[in-house]
């Protein structure tokens, strides 16, 4: 197998490209199942697949979990959980030509050091409160509300009870999809 390094995430974790037959096989939501346990995957081409991980991983490969089947991304809230957030952005790279600017927001909770560097959004969310700013910005870029919430206490984000900032954040009619 050729594990070829993209690049470093902010969590020190690397973004491999693994040219691989599997490629084909992927569906937004599914892992890369190796011997030590899992790795997600953040997108895929017909050849390739795009492999968070500290370093390449030696053996035998093959996909496993549940596809993510959203249907109908508008009035929807995905709260994802550390690395489900993969399965969020595989899906999107997929999918984000079909969903209405601003109609899908996504909000991401980490327990541990965020794979990507945070910046304020460009998305006022006057129902969250006022310092709640920091969002993925490749989702903004996407037209892609989101925010992050971290115990941490990190700059811009959330660090009190998940379930009182997804309250907070539902509108009338909202669906709410948890991915972990």
């Amino acid at each position: 197998m050729n594990w070829l390094q993209q690049e470093t995430l902010a969590d020190g974790r690397k973004l491999w490209q693994l040219n691989t037959p599997l490629a084909r096989e992927f569906v937004p939501g599914l892992q890369l199942a190796v011997a030590t346990g899992t790795l997600p995957i953040l997108r895929t081409d017909d050849h390739h697949l795009f492999v968070v991980a500290a370093a390449p991983v030696e053996g035998e490969l093959a996909l496993t979990g549940l596809p993510l089947a959203i249907s109908e991304p508008h009035s929807l809230l995905l709260v994802c959980h550390d690395d489900g957030l993969f399965a969020a952005l595989a899906w999107l790279f997929r999918h984000r030509r079909q969903v209405p600017a601003a109609t899908l927001r996504l909000l991401a909770h980490f327990s541990r050091p965020l794979p990507f560097r945070p910046q304020p959004s460009r998305f006022l969310t006057p129902m969250l409160p006022a310092a709640v700013t920091a969002a993925l910005p490749l989702l903004d870029d996407w037209q892609v509300v989101s925010r992050i919430s971290h115990p941490d206490g990190l700059p811009g984000c959330f660090d009190g009870d998940l379930d009182t900032l997804i309250a907070a954040w539902q509108r009338p009619g909202d669906r709410v999809m948890v991915i972990r």
